[in-house]
Order: C-alpha cells, then structure tokens, then sequence
C-alpha cells in the first residue's frame, strides 16, 4: 500500500466517524516559514482531542529510520508540548491499530455539550452558505 492509498484509507475512517481530517503540505511554505519542514502529514480533531501523524509506507521513506531528520525534530517538538504525535504505516490499518484511535478521538471527555454546540452551529454555517457540512475530507 502506497502512502498515498494509506492517505485515502485514514480519511475514509475519519469521515465515517465525523472526525475533521486536515491534510498538511508545510513544504510549500518552508522557505518562508524555515520551521515548517518535516511537519506531519495529517491532523485530525474530534470531541476527544487533537491528533497529528505522519503516514508512511511500512518500508519508510529515510534509509533504515522511516522518519527523515527534519520530521524526526517535530516529533520531539510536538510531543515536548504535550501533544499526541504518531506514526501510521499500513500494517497499523489492517491491525486496527488506526481505527482504535479513531475511535478514542471520537469519544468526547468533559467536552460532549461543547463539542455538540460546535457540530450544530458548523450545520447551520455550512448550510446558511450553501457548502456541504462534510469537513472531514
């Protein structure tokens, strides 16, 4: 499986369970932002928090490591701050390792009124202008 078929799969799964999938592509903006290179390939957001994770094939992409250097220094960065940094490779979709933490973001903690204050006003905006209220692709 490809990263880019793996892409695909993850957010199929986060739309099925009204996760908000962000694809990110900071190589864009690196040279002017420097900081941006290597940043994660995808954050989803849901009731239960924030994720950000890097997709690879399970052969990785940097000689015996996976991670090249600069995603490796946002690895620290990220989880240093306390946020929930990971690696997905194919195999952890067939293991149902993905799913599972799909499954945990969708579960609101202390957050459910909130976060259901939030979906019903995104319905409303998103209807009121006319765009489709699916935000997870």
């Amino acid at each position: 499986m490809t990263e880019a078929e793996l892409f695909e799969a993850v957010l199929a799964l986060c739309q099925g369970r009204n996760l908000w999938a962000v694809p990110v592509k900071p190589e864009r903006f690196a040279n002017r932002l420097g900081a941006s290179r290597g940043f994660v390939d995808l954050l989803i957001v849901g009731p239960g928090g924030v994720l950000f994770r890097e997709l690879k094939t399970d052969a990785g992409t940097y000689p015996g490591r996976g991670l090249r250097p600069a995603q490796t220094i946002w690895k620290y960065r990220l989880q240093a701050a306390g946020l929930d940094w990971g690696l997905w490779q194919p195999k952890d979709l067939a293991s149902g390792r993905i799913g599972a933490e799909l499954d945990r973001l969708e579960q609101p903690d202390e957050y459910t009124d909130e976060w259901s204050l939030v979906m019903a006003r995104r319905e409303q905006d998103c209807e009121g202008a006319g765009k489709s209220a699916n935000l997870a692709a």
